[in-house]
C-alpha cells in the first residue's frame, strides 16, 4: 500500500485517504535541497522550485492539478536564463525560447499545444547571423533547432521569422504600398502591421541594440527587478516595445516588463495588447485611450492619465501628426513630460519620420534637431542627449541644430517585401547625471569635431557621416550645409578611436 503525509504543525502526517497534501521537499544524497513545492489531493499544485545540488535555482514553475500549466523557466548555474516558455494541461505551449550561458537569445520556437508549428529562429553570436531552422522534437516537452533552411544572416536586414509568422500568418498582417506621410484614418489594423509595424520593430531594435552597447547602461538595465514603459502613440502591435524587447535578448538582458500604451485608437491598443501577451507572457499591461487635442497642453494631458515615473520612455512617429495639423513647438512639449516622469536612471528615445510636415514644408529631422537642442541647452532642463554623439558633445555649439539632418536608414526583408527601406531620425535622453555617466565612459573622437569652410572662408561645426556595416546613408544634403551620418555605432568609433 502507497502512503502518503500531510504537512501539519511543522511535520508530515499520514492522510486517511492516502493522498498527499500540504508542502513538500525532495532532497539531494547530499543533504542540499532539490525541489520544493506543494500537494494538493495528491497532485502538485501552484509554483514548485527545482536546485542544483550547489543551491543556485535549476529551474520553476507551476502545476494545475498535477500538470505542467504557465510560465517554465531553466538557468544555467550562473544564473542567466536557459529556458522560457509555458505550458498548457501539461503540454508545451506558445513561444519557447533557449538562451545561451552569457544570458543572450540562443533559438525561438513556436508550440501549439505540444506540436511545433512553423521554424525555429537560430542566432550566431559569433558570426552575427540569424538563420531558420526545422524544428527536432526530442522528446513531449524537449524541442531544438534541425536542419538549416537558410544560410546565415545579419540579423538588422531581416524581420525575425517567428515575428513574420505572427505577423501574417496569425494576426492577418497585409501588406500594403503607403507614403511615408500616411492618413491614420484610412489604414486599418492588419495594413498597419503587414506595412508599417516591421519599419518601426526594426528601427527600434536598431536603436536599442546601439544604446545597450553601452557597459554602464546594460549594467544599470541589468540590476532592475522590473523595467516600466511607458509609450506615447504605441500602433498596432506595440512594435517599438517589441524592438526593446528583442534588443535586450540579444544583449541578455530579459526582465517582468510594466507596458503602459497610450494611443487614440481603441482597436490600436487592443491588437498591441494582443501581440505584447503573445511574446510576453509575464508582461502587465495598462492601456490609455486618448487623443492629444493641442501640443501645449501635452504635459498637462498626460498627467491626466499617468503620473508615476518610468525606466523607458518612447514616442515613435507621433509628433508628426501634430505638425501636419499646423501645431508647433511638439517637441517641446514632448520634452517636458520626459522631464518630469523619466526616472533618474532612464532612458527617452523621441523617434521620427525625416520627411517634411504637410504645413511647413520643413523637414521633421531637422526640427528634431532645433527644438531638442535648443530644450536641453536651457539652464533648468533636467534631461541631455545621449545619442547622437556628436550631438551630444557639441550641441552646445552646433548653432541650435541649424541647417542639421540626420537620417538613419535600415534596408531589410520579410516574407512579402524584400528590400524594404526604413529611413528615420531618433534622439536619445537621459536625466543629467546619468547621461553625463553614460557620456563619461565614451572616448570622443575627431569624427564628433568635423568642421567645414563657407565660400567666405568662415569655419563651421557639422555632423558627418560614418559608414556602418548594416546602414547605407542618403549621400544627398536635404538641407543645405549638411550632410546625413550614422549616430548609433559608438563603439566601432571608440575602437577606431
Amino acid at each position: 500500500m502507497i502512503k502518503s503525509y500531510e504537512f501539519k504543525d511543522g511535520g508530515w502526517e499520514e492522510t486517511k485517504d492516502g493522498t498527499e497534501n500540504g508542502p513538500y521537499k525532495i532532497f539531494y544524497k547530499s543533504g542540499n535541497l532539490e525541489e520544493e513545492g506543494i500537494y494538493i489531493n495528491g497532485k502538485k499544485q501552484g509554483r514548485y522550485i527545482m536546485y542544483y545540488e550547489t543551491g543556485e535555482v535549476l529551474q520553476s514553475g507551476s502545476y494545475k492539478h498535477g500538470e505542467f500549466d504557465g510560465i517554465y523557466k531553466s538557468f544555467h548555474k550562473n544564473g542567466n536564463l536557459k529556458e522560457f516558455g509555458g505550458f498548457k494541461s501539461d503540454e508545451a505551449d506558445g513561444i519557447l525560447e533557449h538562451y545561451n550561458s552569457r544570458g543572450q537569445l540562443k533559438n525561438q520556437f513556436y508550440i501549439n499545444k505540444g506540436e511545433p508549428v512553423h521554424r525555429c529562429t537560430q542566432y550566431d553570436y559569433a558570426n552575427n547571423t540569424i538563420s531558420w531552422h526545422e524544428v527536432k522534437r526530442v522528446n513531449r516537452v524537449t524541442f531544438k533547432p534541425g536542419a538549416a533552411l537558410c544560410p546565415g544572416m545579419d540579423p538588422d536586414t531581416v524581420l525575425p521569422d517567428i515575428l513574420d509568422y505572427y505577423i501574417y500568418d496569425i494576426a492577418g498582417g497585409v501588406y500594403k504600398i503607403y507614403g511615408e506621410n500616411y492618413n491614420q484614418d484610412t489604414i486599418t489594423v492588419v495594413e498597419y502591421l503587414g506595412t508599417y509595424f516591421p519599419k518601426t520593430f526594426m528601427e527600434s531594435q536598431s536603436i536599442f541594440f546601439e544604446i545597450f552597447k553601452s557597459e554602464k547602461i546594460r549594467e544599470v538595465f541589468n540590476n532592475k527587478k522590473k523595467i516600466r514603459i511607458l509609450d506615447i502613440g504605441t500602433g498596432p502591435g506595440a512594435p517599438f516595445i517589441l524592438g526593446f524587447v528583442w534588443a535586450l535578448k540579444r544583449h541578455g538582458i530579459v526582465k517582468l516588463l510594466e507596458c503602459n500604451l497610450i494611443d487614440r485608437k481603441q482597436e490600436y491598443l487592443d491588437s498591441a495588447e494582443q501581440t505584447l501577451e503573445f511574446f510576453l507572457k509575464e508582461t502587465k499591461v495598462i492601456k490609455f485611450k486618448h487623443e492629444f487635442e493641442l501640443a501645449g497642453s501635452f504635459k498637462e494631458e498626460m498627467e491626466s492619465l499617468v503620473t508615476k515615473k518610468f525606466d523607458i520612455i518612447l514616442s515613435s512617429k507621433m509628433c508628426i501628426e501634430f505638425y501636419n495639423r499646423g501645431i508647433t513647438n511638439v517637441f517641446s512639449h514632448l520634452l517636458d513630460y520626459y522631464n518630469c516622469y523619466l526616472e533618474e536612471d532612464g532612458i527617452g528615445v523621441i523617434n521620427e519620420v525625416t520627411i517634411p510636415s504637410d504645413k511647413t514644408k520643413l523637414f521633421m529631422s531637422k526640427r528634431l534637431a532645433e527644438e531638442v537642442n535648443k530644450y536641453v541647452n536651457i539652464p533648468e532642463a533636467g534631461i541631455d542627449i545621449i545619442m547622437p554623439l556628436t550631438c551630444a558633445f557639441r550641441r552646445r555649439i552646433c548653432n541650435k541644430g541649424k541647417d542639421c539632418f540626420q537620417q538613419n536608414m535600415l534596408i531589410f526583408s520579410t516574407s512579402r517585401k524584400q528590400n524594404i527601406c526604413a529611413k528615420f531620425c531618433s534622439r536619445i535622453l537621459a536625466k543629467k547625471n546619468f547621461a553625463n555617466t553614460v557620456l563619461d565612459s565614451v572616448k570622443q573622437h575627431e569624427v564628433y569635431r568635423t568642421t567645414f569652410y563657407d565660400k567666405s572662408g568662415k569655419q563651421h561645426q557639422y555632423c558627418t557621416y560614418i559608414h556602418g556595416k548594416h546602414n547605407r546613408y542618403n549621400s544627398l544634403r536635404a538641407v543645405p550645409g549638411s550632410v546625413c551620418y550614422n549616430p548609433f555605432k559608438w563603439n566601432e568609433i571608440n575602437e577606431r578611436g
